[in-house]
């Protein structure tokens, strides 16, 4: 009797999702998804890459409805552990997503499970290293003639060499 109930209920609030939709491996909404995208094909290419050496490993031959935002964001850990960058899970994430945006419009799933996960940042910020007065007087003393004037001007000013070469006098 509480099973009828709980089908009423989804049934009454277009919830229910029928077993045949649920059961669909991941790869069936990947390869749906693939058909229905107009790219470039330097684009389909890159995205069939990373769906078939990052994806459809991990998520390929699963119930499209058994894959949760803790199983996504566990895959975004892995991933970062594998030494990946942020920027290129970022693009691994932005392949998956849309896969199941292709699975709640079929009505394989009730929501898009990556949207509860957060995206790796790039937190590893480079500190520049400017050349010091004397390292710049060096450079230039060991180059002499005109390049000695545009290490000088450059390396005092900060002005790129096309701004240099743009540069005009009077």
């Amino acid at each position: 009797e509480r099973f009828c109930v709980e089908v009423a209920h989804r049934l009454n609030n277009n919830s229910w999702i029928p077993d045949e939709l649920a059961r669909k491996p991941f790869k069936d909404f990947a390869d749906l998804w693939l058909r229905s995208i107009e790219t470039k094909p330097s684009t389909r290419i890159t995205y069939i890459s990373t769906l078939n050496r990052w994806v459809l490993p991990e998520f390929g031959q699963r119930p499209i409805s058994r894959i949760s935002w803790v199983d996504i964001d566990e895959f975004k850990t892995r991933l970062l552990n594998h030494d990946l960058s942020p920027k290129t899970v970022r693009n691994v994430l932005n392949v998956v997503s849309p896969i199941f945006g292709v699975a709640v419009r079929e009505g394989a799933i009730q929501s898009n499970p990556c949207q509860s996960v957060k995206k790796p940042r790039d937190v590893r910020l480079r500190e520049i290293q400017f050349p010091t007065p004397e390292q710049i007087r060096e450079i230039a003393e060991m180059l002499g003639g005109q390049d000695r004037l545009h290490v000088l001007c450059a390396g005092y000013s900060g002005l790129r060499s096309g701004e240099l070469a743009g540069l005009m006098v009077g």
